[in-house]
């Protein structure tokens, strides 16, 4: 798995009679785990399926900066800008699904899925800062993040009148994962529920499939140390894919 991270934050240097500093930090990095799956057809008309993918430990080397530094404080740095090596381990969750899949006659598939997935992995992210410049308040980040483990529950249904036809529909829920206390502006995940539909064509050389997803209006309450109000989202999305056999 290859990753990559980047953050942005403005720090207030009023009360030392300047303008905004800015602090970045840009990384890369990866980290190797596994994926099995397993496919079993216990009756004629009834399949089950299984997937399992493994925690990852993903760790992102890259670079820490500070620049607009405050006159004041430019002694501490050596001038008006700071850089310095800086890396954040994270391990990304394990997941498990299973999911059933029924074929009451051939032109119809009825399918449930249910997802559950290791999201108490980020309880804490911390940025590990090489050149530390503690005077100046330039330490390691940690950021508490408690978030929880949660379930994902889909049911679809998919129709093909013909051999070149398919109509599918859907619903998923996807529980939320993050706690009041840690909720941020970029992830102001709430309890989502989204509905689908689509349709596939498919003949001897041509593959067309297309799909649209509608995220009903859902509302999350913020009221902890990095924000406060009410956020509401909802999500439009339409894909599109094409293929053809040579």
């Amino acid at each position: 798995m290859l990753s990559q991270s980047t953050m942005e934050q403005m720090v207030n240097q009023s009360a030392l009679e300047s303008g905004d500093a800015k602090i970045s930090y840009s990384g890369q990095g990866g980290g190797v785990g596994f994926t099995m799956s397993m496919l079993a057809k216990p009756m004629e008309k009834i399949h089950i399926g299984f997937q399992y993918r493994s925690r990852v430990n993903i760790t992102n080397e890259g670079d820490f900066e500070m620049e607009n530094i405050a006159p004041a404080l430019r002694p501490l740095f050596g001038g008006d800008s700071y850089k310095s090596d800086a890396e954040i381990s994270q391990d990304m969750p394990q997941m498990i699904g299973i999911g059933l899949a029924y074929m009451p006659f051939d032109a119809l598939t009825l399918e449930t899925d249910f997802q559950w997935t290791e999201w108490s992995v980020f309880d804490r992210s911390t940025l590990h800062i090489e050149d530390k410049a503690p005077e100046a308040g330039i330490t390691d980040v940690s950021t508490e993040m408690n978030w929880k483990d949660t379930w994902v529950i889909c049911i679809g249904a998919e129709y093909r009148p013909d051999e070149q036809w398919a109509l599918r529909c859907g619903y998923f829920f996807t529980e939320n994962q993050i706690p009041d206390e840690s909720v941020h502006p970029a992830s102001p995940e709430a309890d989502n529920h989204t509905l689908n539909m689509g349709v596939g064509y498919k003949n001897e050389k041509i593959t067309i499939d297309a799909a649209y997803s509608f995220q009903l209006p859902a509302d999350r309450d913020a009221d902890n140390e990095i924000l406060k109000g009410e956020y509401t989202n909802t999500i439009h999305c339409f894909g599109m894919s094409f293929g053809y056999a040579f």
